[in-house]
């Protein structure tokens, strides 16, 4: 228990403090509440963060494979490709983008780049 109490010399006036009664296990068992809901909400956030991280990384991949998908369909429409039309970027298909990219003057990665997706006309 913590007490305070004294007087205050202003000028030549006293002035009287006020009485503070305070309860350190009262302030301390509120640090605990305060701290534990802090690391509460710490946990809450770095859950979301990694949840949010997966779903980014997933929403990536679906895009990958509508991105192969439609440059699958553009090189068979040129009758540049005649494997599965999977949304996978395998030897076929990379194969049949270099054929694509030396028929345009592109460099011959067998990449879907931006400069080959402009190309086919998906960008």
């Amino acid at each position: 228990m913590l007490t305070v109490f004294g007087i205050v010399l202003v000028g030549m006036s006293v002035w009287p403090t006020i009485n503070v009664s305070v309860s350190n296990k009262g302030i301390e068992a509120h640090l605990q509440r305060v701290e534990a809901k802090v690391e509460e909400n710490r946990k809450i956030s770095a859950n979301a963060e990694q949840q949010s991280t997966k779903a980014v990384a997933a929403v990536s991949q679906v895009n990958q494979q509508l991105d192969a998908l439609r440059v699958q369909s553009v090189l068979r429409q040129q009758g540049l490709f005649e494997g599965p039309a999977d949304g996978v970027l395998g030897p076929q298909t990379r194969a049949s983008i270099r054929q694509f990219q030396a028929k345009k003057g592109l460099p011959e990665t067998g990449d879907p780049d931006e400069a080959t997706m402009r190309a086919l006309g998906l960008r």
